[in-house]
């Protein structure tokens, strides 16, 4: 489970004080599908950062799973990180001196698995994904739908149970759109948590629960 509590991030200079987040107060239970949508600005790529553990709050807590985030050193900080989360991006941030095999692997090499597991695990999605004859192409040789499936099997292979999505239909068409928001519905009936940020009104739609920030505040849900 995530909670935050009153969670403010500030950023300042040397000539300014930038609020981010204003007093967000929310939980989002186990195996929820969540999208928070909001335009260019308005904060959600920084609540995203805060419940990634990519970045820590200036104010308030944030809970993962009993665990105080706020108070963890930056050693655990990165630890708790990487257990938990797996992050699905807008570019793909695919790596592409390797093939797509390798790309979904990558995550699985900190595992202690056998071969077989390994095999076994990145064989099963990507036959769900539909990208088994894609295995051994490097992803300058596949479109962008195809990379983003490429993105999606390699967060979710590793396992972990939170798998956040920042504007991942971003660069793609509509069709491409459509069959990414599939998969990822298909993919949280699984029990996998997913909280998904979204500028686009019908994305935002493929969630359960729809959360609206503005100017760093979470607004009231209808």
């Amino acid at each position: 489970m995530i909670v935050l509590e009153n969670a403010g991030k500030i950023y300042k200079g040397d000539t300014y004080e930038t609020h981010a987040l204003n007093n967000v107060s929310l939980k989002i239970n186990d195996g929820e599908f969540i999208a928070v949508k909001g335009r260019s600005g308005s904060g959600k790529s920084t609540l995203l950062n805060i419940l990634g553990c990519m970045d820590k709050l200036t104010l308030g807590r944030y809970i993962l799973d009993d665990i105080n985030v706020s108070n963890l050193n930056p050693y655990k900080f990165d630890k708790l990180r990487k257990q938990k989360i797996s992050f699905i991006f807008q570019r793909y941030e695919l790596l592409n001196r390797y093939t797509v095999y390798e790309n979904i692997e990558l995550p699985l090499m900190v595992q202690r698995l056998s071969a077989k597991e390994k095999k076994s695990r990145i064989s099963d999605i990507m036959e769900r994904l539909e990208i088994t004859n894609l295995k051994n192409k490097y992803p300058r040789q596949i479109s962008g739908g195809e990379q983003q499936r490429v993105s999606i099997a390699r967060a979710y292979v590793s396992g972990k149970k939170y798998l956040l999505a920042d504007e991942p239909t971003g660069a793609l068409d509509e069709k491409n759109t459509e069959r990414i928001m599939e998969i990822l519905r298909e993919l949280h009936s699984d029990g996998r948590t997913i909280i998904l940020v979204t500028h686009d009104n019908a994305v935002a739609e493929y969630a359960e629960r729809i959360l609206t920030i503005s100017d760093g505040e979470i607004k009231p849900e209808l």
